[in-house]
């Protein structure tokens, strides 16, 4: 059997206006003729990532995705996690007005690497006798190693891009100690120099940092035989397994797929559509419709895959067979029928 879980955060939504969505017309033909012949498959929760962690059995729902996602950098060969505890601290844009705060994400900063690498050397220097570490392999990807183990929990930076953090805010037993932290680093972001400049050419200066993904790397109970990823967090999962991982791009989208399991996660059209880019979001849509969507659709008809999942990072999943696919009196329907709905 030869069979491919697509993991693509985004891909359904969830929109405030699915109506107007529709409106749009966006074509999508692929995706519209396989869901049309699928079948609901378990669900998982409702996060972008939470395919991908329960392809290798890593429980949820805060996952420690910051030690698998630094094994998965550019460099994480090289890289050795020790006894630290890993958490994600990606660099933010905290909005003010008058009755609360609202995050932009790093996909709203385009941070030059000189600039994130400025800022990640500032933290260091002011934080090096409380034992942390800050690193940055990308520079829209920070992370810290901290020398003692935190209860902190929190939620990815997707959830909470363009809403107001109050009601984000970590939770744990040391959570206060960690917004206490917060507060103080984002005094030192405010006086930065690289903030400054940025400030001058009309760029969101990095005002504060999102953590999320806490914890030592986890033990994985299971794996696919293969993993594509255009993400950090699969790749580091598979490390950890001890399975080949590679760039999604290298995928045979157009040739033979191996035997077993393999998952493909393209995560392109997440960012546009959570920082309420419609029209980016519909390019990102149409490009996986082209690079993903229509080649896994022509593999399952010429039996060079035999089954397929699509998982749209929102707990739904949808499962298409060889066989499904002549179900032809199944209607066609416009692929936004099945948009999520964010209220």
């Amino acid at each position: 059997m030869r069979h491919l879980e697509l993991v693509v955060p985004g891909l359904l939504g969830p929109v405030t206006d699915a109506d107007a969505v529709a409106r749009l017309r966006p074509e999508l033909p692929a995706l519209a003729w396989l869901l049309a012949r699928a079948d609901p498959a378990p669900t998982t929760a409702p996060e972008s990532l939470a395919p991908v962690f329960d392809a290798f059995g890593v429980p949820g729902p805060y996952w420690p995705a910051a030690g698998p996602a630094r094994l998965g950098e550019a460099d994480g060969a090289a890289v050795q996690l020790g006894e630290r505890w890993w958490v994600r601290a990606d660099p933010v844009h905290l909005r003010v007005d008058t009755t609360h705060a609202r995050l932009f994400g790093a996909y709203a900063l385009d941070l030059r690497t000189e600039e994130s690498a400025a800022l990640i050397e500032r933290l260091n220097e002011l934080y090096a006798d409380d034992g942390l570490v800050f690193e940055a392999p990308a520079p829209d990807r920070w992370y810290i190693g901290c020398p003692q183990v935190s209860d902190l929990r929190a939620v990815t930076p997707d959830r909470v891009a363009g809403r107001n953090v109050d009601a984000f805010m970590p939770e744990g037993d040391d959570a206060r100690a960690w917004r206490a932290w917060l507060n103080e680093v984002q005094m030192l972001l405010h006086d930065a120099p690289v903030n400054a400049a940025r400030e001058r050419r009309g760029a969101l200066p990095v005002n504060s940092v999102w953590l999320w993904g806490g914890g030592r790397c986890p033990t994985v109970t299971a794996a696919p035989d293969r993993v594509y990823a255009d993400e950090p967090v699969a790749p580091g999962l598979a490390r950890l397994a001890g399975i080949p991982a590679a760039a999604v791009d290298t995928a045979p989208w157009a040739g033979e797929w191996a035997g077993g399991n393999t998952l493909a996660v393209d995560v392109r059209a997440r960012d546009p559509l959570v920082h309420g880019e419609i029209e980016t979001w519909l390019e990102c849509l149409g490009a996986l419709e082209r690079d993903r969507i229509a080649p896994a659709a022509r593999a399952l008809q010429e039996g060079r895959l035999d089954t397929l999942t699509i998982a749209p990072g929102d707990g739904r999943r949808f499962r298409i067979t060889r066989r499904g696919l002549r179900r032809f009196w199944r209607r066609s329907r416009p692929w936004t029928d099945w948009l999520g709905t964010d209220a």
